[in-house]
């Protein structure tokens, strides 16, 4: 997917071109992601502020990251299967991200990207 190529291009070349392009697509992309209710139970589960934050989120030693995805394909790939998704802007995920956690766009896969919650800040 051309997101997923922007941001290796991105982390290659760190020229003021490529990183441009990259985070420009990234504002502009509708991305998916997971829901916390699922059908079947998630591990590494973090302590969630309140019952109706829909978010996955995930539990990595002391951070808490949520997994947004570029496409259909990478998602598959980092679950395994079907998961319950949401569609959503940058913008709108990260207006819904409780303080202190962190994001991960395509996580598991060449171009995975963390965003810690200074960077969101």
């Amino acid at each position: 997917d051309t997101l997923a190529q922007l941001l290796v291009r991105a982390a290659d070349e760190s020229t003021p071109e490529s990183l441009t392009a990259f985070y420009q697509a990234l504002l502009d992309a509708t991305f998916l992601v997971p829901e916390r209710a699922q059908d079947k139970p998630l591990a590494h589960q973090p302590q969630y502020p309140n019952d109706f934050l829909n978010i996955l989120g995930v539990q990595k030693k002391d951070q808490t990251f949520v997994p947004f995805f570029s496409s259909h394909q990478r998602l598959l790939e980092w679950s395994g299967h079907d998961l319950r998704v949401r569609e959503m802007k940058l913008a709108a995920l990260i207006d819904l991200l409780p303080a202190g956690w962190w994001l991960i766009i395509n996580p598991g896969s060449e171009g995975e990207k963390d965003f810690s919650a200074w960077e969101i800040d």
